[in-house]
């Protein structure tokens, strides 16, 4: 019988606990915390996105599997300061470095140069173990990605807990309604939607539509993916959706101020 590949998120999840086997060996988990205790109190992710507005979370994205190379041009500090001095809600970064071409050290330089803004820094990786969560706090994330189809109900849950105790608040990505129920019952307030499916990288721009009945009051949605103009912004918030994140059409853009100014409608 023939087996089936794996999908792509498969073999960034296979990668992934690659990685963490050796980070854990080169930075106990023990490090990780006694760090943490030394920190600020993160900053109010959920509270960014709240307005009578859609708000933007933009995205440092240098590239992915789908696309490959997005920005030749890639320096987080100075994307940062362009997206601060734009009043996005909050910067979202990837991190992962052996599909997204990221770096942890990118979370390190842009929080500390917007220590003291209010705009709070989101991780954007594959998280699937509590070591992630300590190692984002400890490099200055305020909220990180969890992916419903990345882990076990149990798992999410507990993953969810332990950020709830270190006052860091993640979005809980979806992609259908098996996996909205998921992070519904694990006690997710951050709703992801994600238009694209990781497993194949296809995209369902209708996924906003089909999902947020479902949905009950007092949830923060974001939706994800496949948004490049004020048309989809606009889309969006007639369907009730809080905030929206962007990355490649801010990242592929020659003037990011302008970009984001057509995004808001401004």
């Amino acid at each position: 019988m023939k087996m089936e590949k794996p999908s792509i998120l498969e073999k960034i999840l296979l990668t992934k606990q690659k990685y963490l086997e050796i980070q854990k060996k080169n930075t106990p988990i023990e490090l990780l915390i006694r760090d943490i205790e030394e920190n600020n109190i993160p900053k109010n992710f959920s509270g960014s996105l709240m307005g009578d507005s859609v708000m933007l979370i933009a995205e440092m994205k240098k590239g992915s599997p789908s696309k490959g190379i997005i920005s030749q041009q890639y320096e987080p500090k100075e994307i940062a300061i362009k997206y601060s001095d734009s009043n996005v809600a909050a910067i979202s970064i990837l991190t992962d470095k052996d599909y997204f071409y990221g770096d942890i050290s990118h979370l390190d330089d842009v929080s500390s140069l917007l220590k003291s803004t209010s705009i709070p820094i989101f991780r954007k990786d594959f998280i699937i173990d509590e070591y992630q969560i300590y190692e984002s706090r400890k490099h200055g994330a305020d909220s990180l990605l969890l992916m419903a189809s990345a882990l076990e109900p149990f798992d999410l849950k507990r993953l969810i807990e332990l950020c709830n105790k270190l006052w860091i608040q993640p979005l809980v990505e979806t992609h259908n309604k098996e996996e909205l129920q998921i992070a519904l019952d694990s006690g997710a307030d951050i709703i992801g939607i994600n238009h694209r499916n990781l497993h194949d990288f296809s995209m369902d721009m209708n996924l906003v539509e089909k999902l947020m009945p479902i949905i009950p009051n007092g949830k923060i949605v974001v939706a994800e993916s496949g948004i490049n103009s004020y048309e989809d912004v606009k889309r969006m918030k007639s369907l009730g959706v809080n905030a929206v994140l962007v990355g490649e059409s801010i990242m592929r853009a020659e003037n990011i101020d302008l970009k984001i100014k057509e995004l808001m409608g401004i």
